[in-house]
């Protein structure tokens, strides 16, 4: 399954006339599939927005697209105007990856002139950026100031923050967050609209601004909202209205396109760059190659060790480590509880699985342990969630570890990696995609977390082994477990297996059919995924009463793939949203994926498809990232939680692509050298290593970036993460109560962190030796208190634990 040869490799050895007809039919191919994708990007990156606000009075309006929010404050009768540009890279739960808070050292080794121009190349594809502005009074219409942005009418603008310059077409902008200010401290009642070029990231437009103060109007065009905050000279203060906007489909499609198209125009640079570099630093290093032969230097030989154990070494290594450093971000940085709310149901169902039921109790009284997507249903109680990542998520509970899952499964996957790797193109590759792995932000942070991804993930890297098994040795068994990892993969995250395993399906439908044990094969596989489909079907039916009834809906009726008014939150779910969620997924991978800049790492993977040396398999695997990107196009939730989450599953193939790009890039110039110039040995020497000379710096290079400046800043961020910590847990753990009802003080019920944080300590069956209830207020909790006669009664207020008695008035 490894692919036909590419063109260049055909033509190597038969001589100038088919090596010059090869290059020039893969010169035109490759000239004409990258003028069309400039003339895209180019396109797209006309993308253009406009906003308008108006002040008068105590009334605020902002309006975007038709849409308006209103708010209404006195505080501030004047003032001048200021454009707010947060980090544009910044996104939910990210707080400014990329702050470029170079050592002392790097700061000596740049100067002051190149410091700037390394902050830009740490973008994606252009920063958004003011076009244009104009202010109005409301009274007589008269203009206070219109600004096209020119060298001479910046100069009008007072700068706080950021690296402010004017581009060649016009364009007022900054890679790093900002604000730019003018105006009269006179201007009372007024009206503001701007033009914004590439509008992403958090934007804002301060009105009757004063040292730092008046009124934001913020919007984020990657989410569709937007809202009004009072803004004091410390920050954003107080919010006074928010609301949503639909974004237009041109906009969101445009945005996709520029984060698809980006990191593929910039692989085609990389690609022409090494090959320049390459054959310049040929010539000098065949010359050191000769010296070395006549000093008689060779390098160090490394001791052979048998296939077998090679492989089981590399594989035994990849994992422990990755196991070990998924453990210590899960129980340092993340307190080895639950995050997100998902995760706290998943632990709930997790909990009950493990003492061997399906279901527990419903509690009395269950408006005191309401969490969010764990139902109440009937008598029964249990999470939303198909089971499983729970059954996984169960073994680490029965054996008193359950945040250790995640940090297993990850490192089990990247094992998967390794094998994946080497069966389709060999050692090589599933080594280094494993090692990618391994210094990758999203899958480390992922892995440590109680989501479902880790297990999906590692039943998806199953799946795509023993299916390059199954085809290759054409053995029922292989078959047997690729069905059963499909059919895992589907009880754990429905829509994601659909999405990864689509691709999969058509190419082995169409691969059998022509196959004398076709039959058998697909027989196996669907021998394979009835055991877990059947269980999934058991399962349905003993929760809702019907099998294919999933609990799923039982929370959300209208969380479900699709659209229309009634499918997704916020009024409804159209393509435009979708695309628009697909573009801040795709930002933040672009970001997240390995911590690099420029979105070099997406760039790196598309290098087998430039050099035309991509196999069934590379075409596969991209089709899965693909097949995933689109599937949730029809999802109305962004998903955008430990990086771009909805696409975790597609790291195995991102990882392989990517290896392969690198180990590519690292011999084409030896190939091209020997196709080109066969009999001048000393040259094609000099260009392979060369080659692999520059491609161990730049990995080096990107390696040394992640862990310097963006690994710190992510660090900070996942600190309390989503508003979660083991702090309240912790007092009442560590307080030694036994038999106790706690009641806990909470937020509103959509407000879950702050109860959930405390009712992961319960037994589902309520049966443990703390159960921890919302503080409902002494009335109400008398009533909970009379269905636990026999325990003694708390109050954790304020971070500490108050002891109380049935007939205690605080």
């Amino acid at each position: 399954m490894s692919g036909a040869p590419s063109a260049l490799d055909a033509a190597q050895g038969q001589g100038p006339g088919t090596w010059n007809n090869a290059l020039w039919k893969w010169g035109v191919l490759v000239a004409v599939v990258l003028l069309g994708a400039v003339s895209v990007y180019s396109w797209a990156s006309l993308d253009q927005m406009e906003v308008t606000v108006a002040v008068s009075g105590e009334q605020l309006v902002g309006e975007i697209n038709g849409k308006r929010v209103l708010a209404a404050d006195g505080r501030f009768p004047s003032g001048g105007v200021a454009l707010r540009m947060g980090d544009y890279r910044s996104y939910k739960y990210y707080s400014n990856p990329f702050p470029f808070q170079a050592p002392v050292w790097e700061k000596r080794l740049l100067g002051p002139r190149l410091i700037p121009v390394a902050r830009a190349l740490e973008a994606n594809n252009g920063p958004p950026a003011w076009q244009y502005v104009e202010v109005s009074e409301l009274a007589d219409t008269g203009v206070l100031l219109r600004d096209s942005f020119t060298s001479t009418s910046v100069k009008e603008w007072k700068t706080n923050g950021g690296q402010w310059h004017l581009t060649l077409l016009g364009e007022y902008r900054t890679a790093t967050r900002g604000e730019i200010a003018t105006g009269s401290d006179q201007w009372s009642d007024y009206q503001v609209k701007v033009r914004i070029q590439r509008p992403r990231g958090d934007l804002g437009i301060v009105v009757r601004y004063r040292e730092g103060s008046g009124y934001l109007f913020w919007f984020r065009p990657e989410h569709g909202d937007m809202g009004w905050q009072v803004l004091g000279a410390g920050g954003p203060s107080q919010s006074l209205s928010g609301g949503e906007y639909r974004p237009a489909l041109g906009q969101a499609l445009k945005g996709v396109l520029r984060e698809l198209l980006w990191p593929f125009l910039l692989g085609a640079l990389l690609l022409l760059e090494v090959l320049l570099a390459a054959a310049l630093l040929a010539i000098p290093l065949s010359y050191l190659k000769r010296l070395f032969s006549r000093l008689r230097i060779k390098a160090p030989g490394a001791p052979r060790l048998p296939a077998a154990a090679s492989l089981a070494l590399a594989v035994g290594a990849i994992v422990l480590a990755a196991i070990t450093i998924n453990a210590l971000v899960a129980s340092l940085l993340l307190d080895g509880i639950p995050h997100v709310q998902d995760s706290v149901a998943y632990l709930f169902q997790a909990k009950t699985l493990a003492r061997g039921a399906l279901w527990a109790p419903a509690p009395p009284l269950p408006e005191f342990f309401t969490q969010e997507f764990i139902v109440n249903y009937g008598e029964k109680w249990f999470s939303k969630y198909p089971p499983g990542h729970a059954l996984m998520l169960a073994i680490g509970v029965l054996a008193g570890h359950p945040w250790l899952t995640g940090p297993i499964l990850g490192g089990l996957s990247l094992g998967l990696v390794t094998l994946l790797g080497r069966e389709v193109w060999g050692l090589k590759v599933g080594v280094l995609a494993a090692l990618l792995g391994l210094l990758s932000p999203f899958f480390i942070f992922l892995s440590a977390s109680y989501m479902a991804h880790p297990s999906a993930l590692f039943w998806g890297t199953a799946f795509m082994l023993t299916f390059a098994k199954a085809m290759k040795s054409e053995r029922p068994w292989w078959a047997f477990a690729s069905g059963f990892s499909a059919g895992f993969l589907l009880i754990t995250r429905e829509l994601t297996a659909v999405a990864v395993l689509s691709p999969f399906i058509i190419y082995a439908a169409a691969k059998l059919l022509r196959s004398p044990w076709g039959f058998r094969a697909a027989l196996a596989m669907a021998g394979g995924a009835a055991i877990p489909l059947g269980f999934l079907l058991l399962y349905n039916g003993l929760l809702t009463g019907n099998p294919f009834h999933s609990p799923f809906n039982l929370w959300w009726f209208f969380d479900r793939p699709g659209f229309g008014e009634t499918v997704g939150g916020r009024g409804g779910h159209t393509a435009a949203r979708g695309l628009l969620n697909t573009w801040w997924n795709l930002s933040s991978l672009n970001l997240h994926l390995f911590g690099w800049p420029m979105g070099i790492g997406l760039a790196l993977a598309s290098i087998p498809f430039l050099t035309w040396q991509s196999t069934k398999w590379d075409w596969l695997l991209l089709a899965t990232f693909l097949s995933l990107m689109a599937a949730h196009v029809f999802y109305w939730a962004d998903g955008v939680m430990y990086g771009p989450r909805y696409y975790f599953e597609a790291l195995p193939a991102l990882l392989l692509l990517t290896a392969r790009g690198i180990l590519i890039l690292a011999r084409l110039p030896g190939e091209v050298f020997s196709a080109a110039a066969p009999k001048v040995q000393s040259l094609i020497g000099g260009a392979r290593t060369g080659g692999a000379v520059l491609m161990v710096i730049l990995v080096l290079l990107l390696v040394y970036y992640n862990l310097v400046h963006y690994m710190p800043g992510q660090i900070k961020t996942y600190q309390g993460f989503n508003m979660m910590d083991a702090k309240a847990a912790r007092v009442i753990k560590g307080s030694g109560i036994r038999n106790a009802l706690v009641f806990a003080e909470h937020e509103p019920i959509w407000y879950w962190w702050q109860y959930g944080s405390v009712f992961i300590l319960n037994s589902p069956f309520l049966d443990g030796d703390v159960v921890v209830a919302r503080d409902r207020g002494d009335t109400e909790n008398a009533r909970l208190m009379k269905a636990f006669p026999t325990r003694e009664y708390y109050r954790f207020q304020g971070g500490r634990l108050y002891s109380l008695s049935p007939t205690q008035t605080p």
